[in-house]
Formats: structure tokens, sequence, C-alpha cells
């Protein structure tokens, strides 16, 4: 006799996991982690967290953890809900859409210094500062300042240690920063810069939402506290994302940092 399934509410979804999660769509568990259960669909990843997880473009935030599933684990999605095999249903309706906010370029222009300043004790863990991966990935910043971001992303791509390598995570900063600054003019030429091949499924799918403008929510309320002139709250920021991972915030605030200081108008 088989038990009943698990039964749990969605609280936030961000725009990556909504694209993946549509009515109608199937796919399967692609690997268990105690913090994310990670989902690949026909549209997309998604990252099923626990409460209290950072919402972000692909996570979908749930009110109670959830049992641990087998890679492979058929998904099927309705209207209403997500089927994990017999094991969980996750309940869509009262989800919460997420999307991080977007400050003025000319703003986040005028609040660059403020920004820097707030990650700069955080960029100090970065692993892409530490050797091997300095010397290999030498010549991003030239190629930053000279708005080539197609070989800032072939220096960075796949480089370091991590679920999401470091370099990736600094190429995400990166990527983020300038869709910012340059506006939706320039997401097609963002996105180009993923096309490229060489790292992990994870990785691309968190770099096309950078290049689209969305990151984690610290990383969101940071710049918007930057450009409110609220350095506290800047800085408190700042500490969240130096939680995040071994290494993974601290590499993506250094992306964030040198495309805030070196990155040339459009």
């Amino acid at each position: 006799m088989h038990s009943p399934p698990y039964c749990v509410d969605v609280t936030r979804i961000g725009a990556g996991a909504a694209r993946a999660l549509s009515a109608g769509a199937t796919g399967h568990v692609v690997v268990a982690f105690s913090r994310a259960t990670y989902v690949r669909t026909p549209r997309g990843l998604v990252a099923f967290t626990p409460p209290g997880t950072h919402p972000g473009p692909l996570h979908a935030v749930l009110a109670e953890p959830i049992p641990p599933l087998a890679t492979g684990t058929p998904v099927h999605v309705d209207a209403s809900c997500v089927v994990m095999g017999d094991v969980v249903v996750m309940n869509l309706v009262t989800a919460e859409r997420w999307t991080g906010h977007h400050p003025e370029p000319s703003a986040l222009r005028a609040a660059r210094r403020l920004a820097c300043q707030a990650v700069a004790p955080v960029v100090s863990r970065a692993a892409l500062l530490s050797e091997p991966w300095v010397g290999a990935t030498e010549g991003w910043l030239a190629a930053l300042a000279g708005g080539d971001l197609e070989r800032v992303a072939r220096l960075l791509w796949g480089v370091g240690p991590g679920l999401t390598p470091s370099g990736d995570d600094a190429l995400a900063g990166v990527l983020l920063v300038a869709r910012l600054l340059w506006g939706v003019a320039a997401e097609a030429r963002l996105l180009r810069c993923v096309a490229l091949d060489g790292t992990s499924e994870l990785s691309i799918a968190f770099l096309l939402w950078a290049a689209r403008g969305q990151s984690l929510a610290p990383v969101h309320d940071l710049l918007r506290a930057a450009v409110e002139g609220r350095r506290g709250d800047a800085l408190q920021c700042a500490h969240l994302l130096a939680q995040v991972g071994a290494s993974s915030g601290a590499d993506l605030c250094l992306g964030m940092q040198r495309a805030l200081d070196h990155l040339p108008a459009m």
C-alpha cells in the first residue's frame, strides 16, 4: 500500500522557474541536495528550495522542506501543481511571482562607488583571486574595460572550484551589471555570451538569467540600497551574499564590482 504524497506550497517563484513550470510541462529530477532539488523541463531548470532561501530567477521557494528525491524521478506540471513521481505534490496556486528590481541605468551609474564599497569586504574572499585561478583568468579585466564581454566570457567560463565554478559566478556578476547599465537593448548580445561552450548546465541557467538582469534577491536589494544611498542596508546585503556557497557569493560580488568599476558605456 502506497503512502499518500507529501504536499507542500510553493511560496515564491522566480521568472525562470515560472517559465520552466508552464502547465503541461514534463521533466525529471536532475539532482537533489539538502538545500535544493533541481528539476529540468524542456523550458528550463528549476531549483526547489526550502523556506528561508533567497529568492532568485530559478528558485521555487517552498513552505516546508521536502523528502529527498532520486535523480530521474519523473515530474509533471499542470495548471495548479507540480507532481514529482508519487512522492511529492507542490501547490503553485498561491505562489508569489518574484522579479528582481531594476534600477534606472543613470541612477546605478551614479551609485557605482557606494555599491563597490559595500561589496569590497566580500570580494576579498573570492576564490577567483587565489592561485591557480587568478593566473588562469589573466586578461579578463582588460577585456572588460574594453567592453569585450565575449572575451570576458571565454576567459572566465568554467574556471575554478564549486558547483557553479568561480569564474561562472564572476561572469554572472558582470552580465547582470552590463544588463542593468546598458539596458534591454543589450540583452541579445549578453545572451550570446552564454552561448559559448564549456561549463555546467546549472551555471548556464543562472548565466542566462543574469544576462536578462536577474540574480539573487540580495543582489537586487544591494543595488537598490546603493541607489537610494542606504549604505548600511547595502553592507547588510553584501554580508548575506558572503554566505552564499563556499565562495559563490564572493565571486559574484567580484564580477559586479569589476563591472561597476570598469565597464564602459555601451
